[in-house]
């Protein structure tokens, strides 16, 4: 199992609940629920520079070959490389794991076959196109004015050059999905994200957050985009 934190997050905090008020230890569910659940399942948080991720699909793609160098460094046995992969990407990070899923496809003699051994992708607010109210750029602007004192309208004029980059991503993942091989989970939050300098509301639309794929679970969560990778138990 494969944690991919998106723009601006963290390795360990992206999934890490943690309330001041209490004395609890912070939970983090990739580590302290996955392994009870699931006992054999390998659990790996990916982290890189998030700051990457700052509106250029190219360093999408660059980010994606880290990923995909990172698998094979660890997955180094014949044993290793055939145990399934389960993908779990959080906002851009999404993005991310269908380019590396894309390049593997492509480019198999370099990346190896983590395509073939992907069995599920949980995608927790990516934005996989525009949605009716709000274009790929807008939305995409939307995620980094969260972490970074950038109006949406700045940022969305500079993404509007990189859309078409962006259908080139979406056009490449889809082939991997035609065998129908792997599932999709697609989470999508319900509660609108506030900070200072944001002005409010849903950063990733439920249109924009679904994949629209046959199979596909559509998942809401009762959080708002930042937090809704954050469980404060295995009940919730």
């Amino acid at each position: 199992i494969v944690a991919i934190h998106g723009f601006r997050g963290h390795a360990m905090n992206t999934w890490t609940y943690s309330d001041p008020a209490s004395s609890s230890a912070p939970y983090m569910w990739i580590r302290d629920l996955i392994p009870i659940r699931l006992p054999g399942a390998r659990v790996m948080s990916f982290g890189y520079d998030a700051s990457l991720l700052s509106g250029s699909t190219g360093s999408v793609w660059e980010v994606a070959k880290q990923l995909l160098n990172s698998l094979r460094n660890y997955r180094n046995t014949p044993t290793l490389q055939r145990r399934p992969i389960i993908f779990i990407a959080h906002s851009l990070g999404g993005l991310v794991v269908k380019a590396a899923l894309a390049l593997s496809r492509s480019q198999g003699g370099i990346y190896g076959s983590t395509h073939d051994e992907t069995c599920a992708i949980a995608f927790f607010g990516t934005p996989h196109r525009g949605s009716k109210k709000a274009s790929w750029a807008r939305i995409i602007a939307s995620i980094g004015s969260i972490y970074k004192h950038v109006s949406v309208g700045t940022l969305a004029g500079v993404l509007k050059k990189d859309c078409a980059s962006l259908l080139d991503l979406e056009e490449s993942f889809l082939p991997v999905l035609r065998d129908g091989r792997i599932q999709i989970l697609s989470f999508f939050e319900l509660q609108p994200t506030k900070f200072r300098w944001f002005r409010g509301g849903i950063v990733v639309p439920k249109d924009s957050a679904i994949l629209g794929q046959p199979g596909e679970l559509r998942i809401p969560v009762n959080a708002c985009h930042r937090s809704m990778c954050r469980f404060s138990s295995a009940d919730e």
